[in-house]
């Protein structure tokens, strides 16, 4: 399998939650399979090439400068060949369970009218709207569809991160370098989505993208979502016994965000996602939501 090491750490992770976490082992499994075959796919793109993309210094910086991603309305060839055969695999492997269902019914409109680029390119472009206009035409579930997509185009996405700033702010140009140092904003730089969670230190919170896996901070302590930092805005601890694992909860617009005390890039994003479901829940029990993607301007 491409990336042994990636592998290896997907393969340990995973075992250690299986023990510590029964109740969570069948999404597990699903988990190892779906990953696993991400690790896969991110070993073609790289072989098939990432395409290079020209954002020249000045440029880069002055979009960020004005709150644009990176990859916004940037017209990037997306390796469709490859993707396609993904997005086809990716509801094989949910043809079971409470997907099955939904994923059948998806196969079954790909084989006859819907277009799988036309979701790649709606779901890359971070168009909410355009996958759910797609999946009421063909009569399928749209977030079975925005889910394949994503799991197809994660690691791509991840492979354009690492290639547009390696390192972060370190080993780019001075602009650009200046321009992340000041995002202060609650989605990613790169590709506009929010957050997965929080990652919790001493020295603050890096806020760690649920698509791209790009990590960036907000100096400010308020809500990642509507800005809202006076009293509608709190920070809790479900377990009192496990006080590094919290919540961030937003009353001016509903949202949470969760807080966990440590740090992981793709693949094992997902699976630390997973991990903290009991936060998720603790935080739905109380009429907290994960929003939907940030409308950004165009610009």
């Amino acid at each position: 399998m491409p990336h042994p090491d990636l592998s290896s750490r997907l393969a340990r992770r995973l075992d250690e939650l299986g023990i510590e976490r029964a109740d969570l082992r069948p999404a597990l499994a699903l988990q190892r399979n779906l990953i696993g075959q991400q690790l896969v796919l991110l070993g073609a793109c790289e072989q098939g090439g990432v395409p290079h993309l020209s954002l020249p210094p000045r440029y880069l910086a002055a979009k960020l400068a004005r709150g644009l991603p990176a990859l916004h309305s940037e017209p990037v060839p997306l390796p469709n060949r490859v993707l396609v055969l993904a997005v086809h695999d990716f509801c094989a492997r949910l043809s079971t369970g409470s997907t099955a269902e939904a994923a059948a019914a998806a196969l079954a409109a790909f084989n006859r009218r819907l277009d799988p680029a036309a979701i790649l390119s709606a779901c890359f472009g971070r168009d909410q709207g355009g996958v759910r206009m797609l999946g009421a035409h063909a009569q399928v579930s749209p977030d079975l569809l925005w889910l394949v997509a994503e799991l197809a185009l994660a690691p791509f996405a991840y492979l354009l991160a690492r290639q547009l700033f390696p390192g972060g702010a370190n080993g780019v140009a001075a602009p650009v370098a200046g321009a992340l140092a000041a995002w202060d904003r609650g989605f990613c730089p790169v590709c506009g989505s929010w957050a997965a969670w929080q990652e919790g230190s001493e020295e603050g919170h890096r806020l760690r993208c649920s698509f791209c896996s790009y990590g960036w901070t907000m100096r400010a302590y308020r809500c990642a979502f509507c800005g809202e930092d006076g009293e509608p805005f709190v920070t809790a601890a479900p377990n009192p016994e496990e006080p590094g694992r919290r919540l961030q909860l937003c009353g001016a617009c509903g949202g949470y965000s969760k807080v966990l005390p440590l740090a992981a890039e793709f693949p094992l994003v997902a699976v630390e996602d997973l991990a903290s479901l009991d936060l998720d829940m603790a935080a739905m029990e109380r009429k907290y939501i994960r929003p939907a993607l940030p409308g950004i301007r165009k610009g």
